[in-house]
C-alpha cells in the first residue's frame, strides 16, 4: 500500500508549503525513511530546505555519511553532535515518534514538527482500522480518491467502507465482536436476523460462514441501506444469502422522523434519550430526515413462517430502539423466543432494561460489558 491511499498531491503540495514557511531559516533532519518520506521525495522538490540528513532507527551507526535517496544518513545516536534546527517526522502518525525524540535529545531548542501536520487527524481512525484489519490478513485493494472509499479484502470477503467513518468495519471483522463466547453447534444451519444493520458489515460476517443458512438485515436510515446494497454486492460469494429490508424495525408501523449526522453513521437514531445520552455536543446540528418504521413482530413473524426458520442468532445494534423492538416481540409475538439461539449486539440506555423483557427460564447472560453511557455489549445464550 502507498502514500497515494491517505493523501494526495495537492493536499501535500499545501503541507509542504506550509512547513517550507515554518522552517525556511534553519537547519533540517528528516526522521523516518519509510514510505511517507520515499512519497515525499518522488512528488516533492525538497531542495529548498536546508537539508543536513536524514535519521531513522533502522540506520546504524556505520552508517553515517551513507545516502538514502541522496540525503546524508545521521543516526539517531548522532543526532545531538549536528543539532539540527529541526527535526522533521515524516510519518503519517507522528506523535508517538515525537515524544520519544524528546527523550533523547539534548538540546530543547530544537524543534521538533510533524511533516503532515493536520492532516494525521483526518486519516488517523482509518489508519487505526488498517492495522486492525491487516491483522486478520485484509489489505486495501481499492481506494477512489473522490468518494473517498476504501475497498479491504481478505480474498474471501470485500468490504466497502469511507474515511469518515470506517470503526464498524474494523470492530466486526478486525476486532472479532461477533465472535461467540458460547459453543455453536455446527452441526445445524441458522439464520441471522440483523437488526439495524447499519452497512450489512454483520450481514456480510455472517454470511460467510459455513454454518449460517442466511441473514435478514434491516436498516433504517435509507442513505446507510444504499451503501450497504454495495457491500453486498462486493460479494458475489454470499450475496444470495442475504436479504436486506430498508426500513426500522420499532412498535407500530409508522414514518418517523430521525436525527442523522452525516459523519457519524453509526449514530442515527429516531430515540431522542439516544442522541441526548451520546451525542450532547451534536445538539441542533444532526439532519431531521423522515425513515419508515414497521411493527416489528408482524414483520419478524412473517419472515420466519414463510421461511421456515429455526435456530436464530438476533443480532441487535439499533441505537435505542431495541427496547421498543424487544417489548413489541414480548407482547405480540412471543413464540419468536422459542426459536432464538443467542442474542447478540448493543444495548445503549441500560442493560437490565433489555434483558428484562426476555423470558428468564429461556435466556441466560454469557457476556455483558456495561459502560459508563449506558452500552453494554452482550450475548445472551438459550439455556440448555
Amino acid at each position: 500500500m502507498t502514500l497515494d491511499f491517505y493523501i494526495e498531491k495537492e493536499d501535500l503540495c499545501s503541507m509542504i508549503n506550509n512547513l517550507e514557511n515554518t522552517v525556511s531559516s534553519g537547519s533540517v533532519l528528516f526522521y523516518g525513511a519509510g514510505i511517507a518520506f520515499n512519497y515525499v521525495a518522488e512528488n516533492y522538490n525538497l531542495d529548498k530546505f536546508n537539508v543536513i540528513g536524514i535519521s531513522d532507527r533502522k540506520f546504524t551507526d556505520n552508517e553515517l555519511g551513507a545516502k538514502y535517496l541522496n540525503y546524508d544518513i545521521i543516526p539517531v545516536s548522532y543526532i545531538n553532535r549536528y543539532n539540527p534546527d529541526y527535526i522533521v517526522v515524516t510519518a503519517i502518525e507522528a506523535d508517538k515518534i515525537i515524544q520519544s525524540l524528546k527523550k533523547t535529545l539534548t538540546n530543547n531548542e530544537i524543534k521538533i514538527i510533524p511533516m503532515f501536520s493536520g492532516y494525521n487527524s483526518k486519516y488517523k481512525l482509518l489508519n487505526y482500522v488498517t492495522k486492525v484489519l491487516k491483522e486478520k490478513n485484509f489489505d486495501v485493494v481499492k481506494y477512489d480518491t473522490e468518494k473517498h472509499e476504501v475497498i479491504f479484502s481478505d480474498k474471501d470477503v470485500n468490504i466497502l467502507t469511507d474515511v469518515t467513518y470506517p470503526w464498524i468495519a474494523g470492530e466486526i471483522f478486525g476486532l472479532d465482536i461477533y465472535k461467540f463466547k458460547s459453543e455453536i453447534d455446527m452441526t445445524k444451519k441458522y439464520s441471522v436476523l440483523d437488526i439495524g444493520a447499519n452497512r450489512c458489515y454483520a450481514s456480510v460476517y455472517f454470511a460467510q460462514k459455513e454454518w449460517v443458512k442466511d441473514v435478514y438485515a434491516f436498516e433504517l436510515v435509507p442513505q446507510t441501506a444504499e451503501f450497504a446494497k454495495k457491500n453486498i454486492e462486493l460479494n458475489p460469494k454470499y450475496k444470495d444469502k442475504i436479504k436486506l429490508y430498508p426500513f426500522g424495525l420499532g412498535k407500530e408501523n409508522t414514518e418517523t422522523a430521525i436525527q442523522m449526522l452525516t459523519h457519524r453513521d453509526g449514530c442515527n437514531t429516531m430515540m431522542q434519550e439516544f442522541f441526548d445520552n451520546y451525542m450532547p455536543e451534536e445538539q441542533g446540528k444532526g439532519i431531521i430526515q423522515k425513515c419508515d418504521v414497521r411493527k416489528s413482530s408482524q414483520v419478524l413473524r412473517k419472515i420466519i413462517e414463510e421461511n421456515a426458520l429455526d435456530n436464530i442468532i438476533f443480532k441487535i445494534d439499533a441505537e435505542g430502539a431495541e427496547y421498543d423492538i424487544m417489548e413489541d416481540l414480548k407482547d405480540n409475538y412471543p413464540q419468536i423466543f422459542d426459536k432464538i439461539e443467542v442474542l447478540i449486539g448493543d444495548t445503549h440506555l441500560g442493560f437490565e432494561r433489555f434483558y428484562n423483557l426476555l423470558p428468564k427460564n429461556k435466556f441466560k447472560i454469557l457476556y455483558a460489558n456495561k459502560q459508563e453511557d449506558g452500552c453494554c455489549p452482550f450475548e445472551i445464550a438459550k439455556i440448555r
